[in-house]
């Protein structure tokens, strides 16, 4: 087996195993007030948001869930982080959110001659 494809099989195991904790979570059954519903207004996330880290600064497993939350890209709120906060502290997500569609909506800067990189047509 190769070094990268046994690398892969530990991080799926490390995922799989990650989920232990989820029986003792507060917050089981409860994924209305983790998730996002279609076309919320910012006043009413603001609320649901609130609710929801209240749990988590109250559950047993708070700190695995952020971890996991992390660590496997999720959306939603995990251990009381949203998704914006896990992107400020560098741990991207793999959904779209608000923030990256703000940077998405900016246009393209064309480089200018002294920094165009090898790849402009122009330049080469």
């Amino acid at each position: 087996m190769t070094n990268r494809a046994s690398h892969e099989i530990h991080q799926l195991i490390a995922v799989i195993e990650d989920r232990e904790w989820t029986d003792f979570a507060r917050c089981s059954g409860r994924l209305d007030m983790f998730f996002e519903p279609f076309r919320e207004l910012a006043p009413q996330r603001f609320v649901r948001e609130e609710a929801a880290k209240q749990m988590c600064a109250q559950c047993p497993v708070q700190s695995p869930c952020r971890e996991s939350g992390r660590r496997n890209h999720e959306s939603g709120i995990w251990g009381g982080e949203t998704e914006e906060e896990r992107v400020r502290a560098g741990f991207p997500i793999r959904t779209v959110t608000r923030a990256s569609l703000f940077a998405a909506r900016k246009p393209a800067r064309k480089p200018d001659e002294h920094h165009a990189s090898a790849w402009d047509p122009e330049v080469a």
